[in-house]
């Protein structure tokens, strides 16, 4: 258990320090308790980003219990099961348009650091 503990605490530090969003976050700073700031807001807000990843799954789970098979249908079940059916066209383009998003947003950074 204490290997798995050391483990995650360099995975978590190489993911929370070369973290993109909070890395600008804080060289945009003007000085260094602004910089401070900064890291800790945009830390908040990536916690916040990991329940809304977290909680279909929760909800999935009390909702149909272990009846899930496999486990990569919960999210597709719970949205079947919530979202009324006119609305699953709508829900397409807006997770369709996040993954867009979050692509373009990749291609830039990797575009800046080219030049």
């Amino acid at each position: 258990m204490a290997d798995v503990v050391f483990r995650l605490l360099f995975n978590n530090l190489f993911f929370w320090c070369t973290n993109q969003l909070i890395v600008q976050k804080v060289l945009a700073g003007r000085d260094l308790k602004e910089g401070q700031k900064g890291a800790l807001y945009v830390g908040f807000f990536k916690i916040l980003g990991a329940l809304f990843l977290v909680f279909p799954g929760i909800i999935a789970f009390n909702m149909f219990g272990d009846s899930i098979e496999p486990a990569d249908n919960a999210y597709p079940m719970l949205v079947t099961a919530v979202l009324p059916e006119w609305a699953f066209g709508i829900f397409a383009a807006v997770i369709f348009g996040a993954i867009l998003s979050s692509f373009v947003g990749a291609l830039n950074a990797t575009q800046r650091c080219l030049h």
